[in-house]
This record gives C-alpha cells, structure tokens and sequence, in this order.
C-alpha cells in the first residue's frame, strides 16, 4: 500500500512540475515581451529563426482580449473555457508584409508561418524594440516588431498567406 502511495504521489509530483515549467516559456506580460527581445539581440541568424518559430507557436496558446481604441474590453459571452490571458505579441514583418497573430488566426496560417522561417529563406532579423516601433507601425507594434529579410526580393512568392 505505501509502495502504491509512493508511485502515486511521484507521477503527481511530476505532472505538476511540467505544468509549471510550461508556464514559465509563455511570454505574457510587456515587460517579459521586452526581456525575451533583449536575450534575443545576441545570437546567430539560426538560433533567433528557432527562437521565432517557437514563440510564435507558444503565442498560440496565449488569448489576448480584445479592446476597442479607448481601451474598453470586450467580454467573450459565449466561451467559458479556462485559457491563458496575455498583453503582449509582437507584431512580424516578412518582406514588407505585417503579420500579427491574433485570436482568429487559423492552425493552417501559423503551420505556414512557421514553415516560411528557416535559413533557406530569411537571411536577416532585425528588432525595433522602442518608442519608434509603434510610431511606424501602430499600436499592434507596442510589443515590438520583428523584422524578417527574405532572401527572395519579392516576399509574395514565399508567403502565400492572407493576413488581415
């Protein structure tokens, strides 16, 4: 019986430490956004295109509400499910084009994305992490914009996706 005891309480130990550690990978907040950019900044073309994929596909499983321009919420009558909410994504830009993963985003565009991110077809990252981001790009740029140089002149032949 304390060998049962025992087992049970080992498997329900390591359950709640991956549940934990899980949540510690998920950017929320603007101030983690702005410490994720700033870990960001030093490394290799390959390392920040990983870094990218990866929290481009973490940012999928964050809900941001919406808010109208003078920052009213808007409440989500018909879900009552338990999801994660954040303040924060950043806003890409692949060749001229501004992608900004939203709520709505489908699984299929954000497959796509992800794909399109590798070396084979991005030959630079560039960053713009301060007041001049939002001054260009709007205030989906609050968080930052992530600067995407395709190794193709015309980006519309590696981004076949619609965005908004």
């Amino acid at each position: 019986m304390k060998s049962l005891v025992t087992i049970l309480l080992l498997l329900l130990s390591g359950n709640v430490y991956s549940q934990s550690n899980n949540s510690d990978t998920l950017i929320i907040t603007l101030d983690e956004n702005k410490q994720w950019l700033t870990k960001f900044e030093g490394k290799d073309l390959k390392d920040k295109l990983t870094i990218i994929r990866n929290r481009i596909l973490s940012d999928t499983a964050i809900y941001i509400r919406q808010t109208f321009a003078d920052r009213i919420r808007v409440e989500d009558q018909y879900t009552h499910e338990k999801r994660i909410e954040g303040t924060c994504k950043p806003l890409f830009i692949l060749g001229n084009q501004p992608i900004y993963i939203t709520n709505q985003t489908s699984n299929k565009q954000i497959e796509n994305l992800v794909e399109l991110i590798n070396v084979h077809n991005i030959k630079d990252v560039r960053i713009l992490n301060d007041s001049t981001a939002p001054a260009i790009y709007g205030s989906k740029a609050i968080c930052g914009v992530i600067i995407l140089d395709p190794k193709i002149k015309n980006a519309g032949k590696i981004n076949p996706l619609p965005w908004d």
